[in-house]
């Protein structure tokens, strides 16, 4: 299988997997993650939960905020039996999941959240990675779209799987400030001076090969709130103090502008190969069917490194997405410039 056909195959089953999330068994245990993660902050900002989430729908945050709360549901293992949602969907619903995803859903559901510092980085191919809350050597993680935004010394917030023999992110990569990052650390180190009277007590009757590294996985399990907590209340202090407006480098108002184009599924092919040629759009990663527009190929003199917008594949349509309405016009204009008569203007949306 190649690596479009991997991506695809995980895509599914993840998409899969939040369908099964909705079923009565496991609905209310997802609203009730999903309510407590947003809990946390709404109460240290004496803020609403309604008035958070429509911050983060405004701000285009909600999927962020949505994929972090889906993960730890997907993590989470429910005692006495130790149930979780990713292995109950396998065992009765995996038949029909191909090998990687059913892999990387394990993988997920097996993972933690922590907190790295970014050591060093390739932009869109990879980065080295330092554990704060572990500690260790730095590890290499591949990721191509989000290794773009990432600058050395940031900490960052999120989970790192073992992949296909080369470590990547489960998706939610979240951006930390120093000070955010300082706040994070001290709740983790208190959570572990509490678990680590526990572990005294049960190293009298049990076996640990490494109690040091048990006490740090089992206050990573436990604290995906807390990160969501300090991610929040860092979020909102910035757009509260921001101005009203935001405007693009080049001085548009900022909004995100989307537009479909429709398609054949029998030319894919060939309109994957005309993006991949092009000097202007990027393959996001080998293993997805999205591209970054770098207008000029990153060769502009004015903006030299300002990604215009995004164009992802779905089976029905490509999806333009700028950040603003001068942006998506001239987008559509290339896009139509490159495909011809292989796309049609479908739809055009701003929010």
């Amino acid at each position: 299988m190649t690596k479009h056909g991997t991506q695809r195959e995980i895509d599914k089953a993840i998409s899969h997997l939040m369908d099964w999330a909705d079923t009565p068994e496991w609905e209310d245990m997802k609203d009730d993650i999903f309510d407590s993660h947003l809990m946390a902050a709404a109460d240290l900002l004496e803020m609403d939960i309604a008035d958070i989430s429509d911050m983060l729908v405004q701000q285009d945050l909600a999927g962020m905020m949505f994929g972090l709360c889906f993960e730890d549901l997907a993590s989470l293992h429910i005692p006495p039996d130790d149930r979780n949602l990713v292995e109950d969907f396998l065992k009765r619903r995996g038949w029909r999941e191909g090998v990687r995803g059913r892999r990387y859903l394990r993988q997920l559901s097996l993972s933690v959240p922590s907190l790295y510092e970014v050591v060093d980085l390739a932009p869109g191919s990879h980065c080295d990675l330092i554990d704060l809350v572990r500690g260790g050597n730095p590890v290499r993680v591949y990721e191509q779209s989000g290794t773009r935004t990432m600058a050395q010394w940031d900490h960052i917030a999120a989970r790192v799987l073992p992949g296909d023999g080369k470590r990547i992110f489960s998706g939610v990569i979240l951006p930390f400030s120093s000070e955010a990052s300082e706040v994070l650390q001290e709740i983790l180190k208190d959570a572990r001076r509490r678990i680590k009277r526990k572990f005294a007590r049960r190293a009298k009757t049990e076996c640990f090969d490494d109690i040091d590294a048990s006490i740090d996985l089992e206050v990573l399990k436990n604290s995906a709130s807390a990160f969501s907590q300090v991610w929040l209340t860092q979020v909102v202090g910035i757009l509260q103090a921001q101005s009203p407006e935001i405007v693009t480098p080049e001085g548009d108002t900022f909004v995100f502008a989307e537009t479909r184009l429709t398609y054949e599924r029998s030319t894919e092919d060939n309109i994957c190969s005309l993006l991949d040629k092009a000097k202007d759009w990027e393959r996001e990663s080998g293993d997805e069917f999205s591209w970054a527009w770098l207008p000029g190929g990153g060769d502009e003199t004015k903006f030299p490194t300002s990604v215009h917008g995004f164009l992802s594949m779905t089976d029905d349509y490509l999806l333009l997405t700028a950040s603003s309405m001068n942006r998506s016009e001239k987008g559509i204009a290339a896009l139509v410039g490159l495909l011809g008569d292989l796309v049609t203007c479908l739809l055009y949306t701003s929010p």
